[in-house]
């Protein structure tokens, strides 16, 4: 194949995957609250990688369930274990997963102070619970590079550690809820997940 006919499909390919919406990397136009929303581009650092990121963008076409917490919430663990079990089970839908730590206090999302240390324990975290999918927190700033993005807690209306948003692959939110004690939002989930 020529150099020319590379470059059309490559052009083709990506016309096509932003008229589907599947991009995913827009900048936030107001606060996203739930369903019916749409995840917006937001940049994070990974726990593992130390890699600074958009996983919304990663993402975009696939199906994904976007976990964020409290940094000293231990029931958001058991969400995460939980969440793993949903992407091992889905992967014919092609299900992927991101967990989002910071510091929730008085109703507001803040990043965490000491990221050098906050990645390490939450890399740490990771491999305890065997999770496959990233560990990640927000940066305190951001980069000239990634100006553009929208700062997380500016992008998105999260009051409560636990607070879950399952995403089809369009980047649409068709699941948003708190996880608490009982299972029952967490069935809930599992039976949105079954309806994608």
């Amino acid at each position: 194949m020529n150099t020319t006919r590379h470059a059309s499909l490559a052009l083709a390919s990506l016309g096509l995957a932003l008229s589907l919406g599947l991009a995913g990397c827009t900048k936030a136009k107001a606060k996203i609250k739930g369903v019916g929303d749409s995840l917006q581009a937001f940049i994070v650092t990974n726990a593992e990688t130390e890699e600074r990121t958009c996983l919304v963008c990663a993402y975009g076409g696939q199906p994904t369930i976007m976990a964020v917490g409290d940094v000293n919430d231990e029931g958001f663990k058991k969400d995460l274990q939980k969440i793993q079990s949903l992407v091992d089970g889905n992967k014919a839908k092609s299900l992927t997963a991101f967990a989002l730590y910071g510091q929730i206090k008085d109703g507001k999302f803040t990043a965490l102070s000491n990221q050098a240390e906050a990645r390490k324990k939450l890399d740490a975290l990771r491999k305890e619970l065997a999770l496959t999918y990233p560990v990640a927190l927000v940066p305190t700033s951001l980069t000239e590079k990634e100006k553009d993005y929208t700062p997380f807690a500016d992008a998105y209306d999260i009051v409560k550690s636990r607070t879950v948003m399952l995403a089809e692959a369009s980047n649409k939110v068709v699941f948003a809820e708190v996880l608490g004690a009982s299972d029952a939002q967490y069935d809930a989930l599992a039976e949105a997940v079954k309806k994608l």
